[in-house]
């Protein structure tokens, strides 16, 4: 598939686009990251040297779109195309996304030297969380800090992997799809699959139900509908039809977890009665 790229000339890096140039035609150079064909879309995410930026072909010019279903891994290419916005699923997970509403991220750490790494933590004055890590508190943004090995999912064993698959599988001991985006700093790598698949169909799933806060996790899957409008899974619809049942007043419970865990009224107790009554509604007849 050779071709040559003679008389194109780059007009911007790969993290220079941004919403600023939309509607622009643009011109840029690099390798193939990832490539992800979806039938009639092909997602390639190209890397210069300033980092990624997110190719879409689609099957309206076939000449193209032929030649980017043959693109592999660390393909050289250069593309030339119009900056567009794509609605409901921006890329949050590149510099040139557009990164809304991040309340907190978390950094996790592998490292053999367990008591340096505490007190590097102390050092910096963090404070443990409620779940056994550290949090650092910059202005209204949060860092929790983590051993890879304490993470929960690990700590009980319940995804059991090599210690060099540790990171591509920390994607899958989240509680839901949306949460599923993992970076490695020290080889530059995305896994974020799931959270793409989760980005396109914009239908909140669970990934790993098994999990010590499932009640806190129900609320934050209802703000995420409320401010992505996304849709739930039928698996966690049913998970949420049986907390409705188990517990009385559920909605009040609810309530009472947003108000310790976020400091502040995020979703009233009308808006979440109001999800509740729906989702349980949709499920009269199972």
């Amino acid at each position: 598939m050779a071709e040559s790229m003679q008389g194109l000339h780059r007009s911007h890096r790969c993290t220079e686009v941004s919403n600023k140039n939309i509607g622009e035609t643009v011109t840029v150079m690099g390798w193939v990251q990832k490539k992800r064909n979806l039938g009639s879309l092909i997602f390639v995410d190209l890397r210069d040297r300033s980092g990624l930026l997110q190719l879409v072909f689609d099957d309206n010019d076939k000449e193209v779109f032929e030649k980017a279903g043959k693109l592999r891994n660390e393909f050289v290419i250069a593309a030339v195309g119009t900056v567009n916005k794509r609605a409901g699923s921006v890329n949050e997970s590149m510099e040139t996304g557009d990164i809304e509403n991040v309340r907190d991220i978390d950094l996790v750490i592998s490292t053999k030297k367990v008591g340096q790494f505490h007190e590097i933590c102390a050092k910096y004055h963090t404070k443990k969380n409620s779940f056994g890590g550290y949090k650092i508190n910059c202005d209204d943004f949060t860092i929790d800090l983590w051993r890879i090995e304490s993470t929960w999912a690990y700590k009980k064993n319940i995804i059991k992997c090599s210690e060099e698959d540790y990171l591509k599988n920390l994607p899958y001991t989240v509680f839901y799809n949306m949460d599923s985006l993992v970076y490695d700093i020290k080889n530059n790598i995305w896994y974020d699959d799931l959270y793409k698949e989760t980005k396109e169909s914009n239908v909140l799933d669970i990934v790993l139900e098994e999990n010590p806060h499932v009640d806190l996790n129900i609320l934050r899957g209802m703000i995420f509908q409320n401010r992505y409008h996304m849709k739930y899974s039928e698996r966690l619809k049913k998970l949420i039809c049986e907390r409705c049942k188990n517990e009385k007043e559920y909605e009040k419970i609810l309530y009472s977890i947003e108000l310790k865990r976020y400091k502040k009224e995020i979703l009233s107790l009308k808006d979440i009665e109001e999800q509740l009554y729906y989702i349980l509604s949709e499920n009269v007849d199972e």
